[in-house]
């Protein structure tokens, strides 16, 4: 975390999310995020939207988010792993585990 950054907050809604930022000097702000229309400001919330997108050589995955999460899904043909509605699996009670890239992922409660 960069010194001038002293604390983070997140609000992960079921459509949208919000990233808040408490600068060194205690002034909290909405951090900005690039709109998915092109040539548009910066917005303050973005999709809840996951993207694991595989690295083949080391089996490992980058993560990306929102309007990014669905642009490189896009770009990816499918390859890799899309989750939308996260809140709305993990508040189901039948919901007991995923699987991200080999990986199991269990319901912790």
């Amino acid at each position: 975390m960069s010194d001038s950054i002293r604390a983070v907050g997140l609000d992960f809604g079921t459509t949208n999310s919000a990233l808040a930022i408490v600068d060194a000097g205690g002034t909290p702000r909405l951090a900005l995020h690039a709109s998915d229309v092109a040539g548009a400001p910066p917005t303050e919330t973005f999709r809840s939207i996951l993207f694991f997108e595989p690295i083949e050589e080391s089996g490992e995955a980058v993560t990306s988010v929102g309007n990014e999460a669905i642009r490189r899904y896009l770009a990816a043909s499918g390859n890799g792993r899309l989750i939308q509605s996260l809140k709305s699996f993990l508040a189901d009670r039948t919901f007991q585990t995923t699987e991200i890239m080999e990986e199991t992922y269990s319901r912790p409660f």
